[in-house]
């Protein structure tokens, strides 16, 4: 399946509509902070290259700031980042932030997450998710996207304390520097009487209309 084309004036019109801003993403931190600290005849590119990246990986996580498939370069550009221009422990965070990422992260995982929330039967729980059994026993050795985290969750009618920290179990945060997740905290703070796979429904229908990726399963 291809990668749909995001829709730009939906995600604009609807930020207005809600009165959202959307803040700086990872790729345009990134490098103003490597412009800060260009000197002499070293240009981004060379920063980039001391930092592990490319002027091509920044341009693409621009492009791209709602995938959560570069999470591992990424975390190493920004530990390089910290250490290269000496960077607090609050910088980093807040770089980390807005790549939907955090350091701060937490000793939940997800199968100990469900055991606390659910007590009904797993193929429920799968189908309310969106996630085949298949890709849930897959996730008992590796490391769960942010989107089936937030599809499970949600599904489950978590409230955000826990969903952050279930997402901080595997490095994630939720972000207003990326698109997608503005819209769950959005639909999280304004779901009324909605909840569960019904407020999942609506979310991704959402996103789906702004072309971006769906909370469930990688496609």
């Amino acid at each position: 399946m291809g990668r749909k084309n995001v829709n730009y004036k939906y995600i604009n019109d609807w930020l207005k509509e809600k009165n959202l801003k959307l803040q700086v993403c990872f790729a345009e931190y990134l490098r103003d902070i490597a412009y800060d600290h260009k000197s002499g005849s070293t240009n981004l590119c060379d920063i980039y290259k001391m930092l592990g990246c490319s002027k091509q990986n920044v341009s693409y996580w621009k492009t791209y700031s709602f995938s959560t498939q570069s999470q591992k370069s990424i975390l190493k550009v920004i530990k390089n980042a910290a250490e290269l221009f000496d960077l607090t422990e609050e910088q980093t965070e807040k770089l980390a932030n807005a790549a939907g990422l955090t350091l701060h992260t937490s000793d939940e995982n997800l199968y100990h997450f469900i055991s606390l929330n659910y007590i009904g039967k797993k193929k429920t729980l799968y189908d309310n998710a969106l996630i085949s059994e298949r890709m849930f026993r897959y996730y008992k050795k590796m490391a769960p996207t942010k989107q089936a985290l937030l599809a499970i969750a949600i599904s489950l009618n978590t409230n955000m304390e826990d969903m952050n920290k279930l997402l901080r179990g595997y490095g994630y945060c939720l972000s207003d520097s990326v698109v997608a997740d503005l819209v769950v905290m959005w639909f999280m703070e304004n779901k009324d009487n909605k909840a569960g796979a019904l407020l999942l429904g609506e979310i991704n229908e959402m996103l789906d209309n702004m072309g971006l990726p769906l909370l469930m399963t990688r496609q």
